[in-house]
């Protein structure tokens, strides 16, 4: 008796204010027997059979269950045969052990919510009620993010539009799903090729999905439908009455599924991780800049006929009458059309020299470690770099606070135009703190 009352207090779930130690528990078995009894002491009679974890569990704690499964079973013959479960706590006060018991207590805390809570249900009579909600709420990563755009300047004045343009959209394409896209026009008409592509590419990538081979994995499908997506949506901008000759947009997209990240880019905007490792805050890019700086687009363009140069024009010569300023794509023998990059959505002159719609499409694995993402116009990327900005972000996500956040990088950015050429480019961010648990 004294057992089953140990077992049935170890068993709820119970966060303690103090450091803990631990002991030995007992044996499975009298678990399985405190499960099935009420309050009156007498046994239920929905006693749990072999098996009936497989009902009430999901299938990812399948490997955990196929372990400890013979050890669920009643047995009631040998009672003296006992088996070792992650034991039962008492309090100490020992300060050293704080850390490593916390986190044990999560541990304990969940098997309790995966093991024990469906067995208690059953018992009770409520066979309908699973784990599995539990369960993938707990494999679910919870976001936070917020936005912030810019209009340019030139010399103090606005320019007439800004040609960024943000959107998000949530439980697309798969359920508890999040998609972030950023489009930077750019020329006479950058304002309405980035509004064409936040109005169709939804619309396109999530036609495009319905139509994949349903036996593929849901990766694959998604890895698909982007780069179908990206030149569905560039077919149709050039059968627009759009003039495409001087004027196209930027696109990047960041989808996340659960631990699921994919990537998919054309130009020079920019996707950042922030990852929390070894004390510091580390900067890893998700995504590659299209500009003719790489030596591969820089190879591509020049096999087209085209020539990269730096920026031209009075604003970038030097008093020595050198010509400095960022590498542009130009054709031969004219001034156009100075493309700082080399993929993007339009551009039909730039596309005779080597310019492509094709996407870098890349997949990764979210980790415990990955604390925030940024996914910004070269606006930001222009004067600062991935370390500089992701030890920014860190500041504000040990606090988790998403809007000082935005704040202090948009000022970042915005002194750094200002003071270095008075003319400031459009600015268009998000930020995404991540909040999960894991099991």
């Amino acid at each position: 008796m004294e057992r089953r009352k140990m077992v049935e207090k170890g068993s709820r779930k119970t966060f303690f204010s103090k450091p803990i130690k631990l002991i030995k528990c007992v044996s499975n078995n009298s678990i399985l027997e405190t499960s099935c009894v009420k309050r009156d002491g007498s046994k239920n009679s929905k006693m749990p059979q072999k098996g009936i974890l497989y009902r009430h569990i999901s299938t990812k704690g399948q490997s955990l269950l196929n372990k400890f499964q013979n050890s669920y079973s009643p047995n009631t013959d040998n009672k003296h045969n006992e088996t070792l479960l992650p034991p039962i706590m008492h309090f100490s006060t020992e300060k050293s052990l704080l850390p490593k018991i916390q986190k044990r207590s999560q541990v304990i805390g969940r098997l309790n919510k995966v093991i024990i809570n469906p067995l208690r249900k059953f018992a009770s009579g409520n066979s309908d009620i699973s784990a599995d909600s539990a369960i993938d709420k707990d494999n679910i990563i919870n976001i936070q993010f917020d936005s912030r755009t810019y209009k340019g300047s030139d010399k103090g004045r606005p320019k007439l539009k800004n040609q960024d343009c943000l959107f998000h959209k949530s439980s697309y394409l798969i359920e508890d799903s999040h998609l972030f896209s950023i489009c930077d026009g750019h020329g006479p008409n950058g304002f309405e090729v980035a509004s064409f592509i936040k109005s169709s590419f939804p619309l396109n990538l999530e036609n495009l999905y319905s139509l994949q081979d349903h036996s593929q994995t849901p990766e694959t499908k998604i890895l698909n439908s982007f780069k179908e997506a990206y030149q569905t949506t560039e077919m149709m901008l050039s059968h627009t009455p759009l003039d495409l000759a001087m004027s196209g947009s930027t696109f990047l997209n960041i989808f996340i599924s659960e631990q699921m990240l994919i990537c998919a880019n054309v130009g020079d905007s920019r996707a950042v991780m922030g990852r929390f490792e070894g004390g510091k805050f580390k900067s890893i890019d998700l995504s590659s800049d299209h500009t003719p700086g790489d030596i591969h687009e820089r190879t591509r363009i020049e096999d087209f006929g085209g020539i990269i140069d730096c920026s031209r024009g009075n604003n970038y010569i030097d008093d020595k009458g050198n010509m400095h300023g960022p590498l542009r794509i130009w054709i031969k023998k004219n001034e156009y059309p100075g493309l700082a990059m080399t993929r993007s959505l339009g551009d039909s002159f730039g596309k005779t020299v080597g310019v492509i719609s094709t996407p870098d499409v890349k997949v990764y694995n979210i980790t415990c470690l990955d604390r925030f993402i940024v996914i910004a116009s070269d606006g930001i990327w222009e004067y600062l770099t991935s370390k500089k900005v992701v030890k920014t972000i860190g500041k504000y996500w040990k606090k988790m606070d998403l809007g000082g956040a935005c704040d202090a990088l948009a000022q970042k950015a915005l002194y750094k135009w200002e003071n270095c050429r008075g003319y400031v480019d459009d600015i268009s961010f998000y930020v995404i703190f991540f909040k999960r648990t894991t099991f």
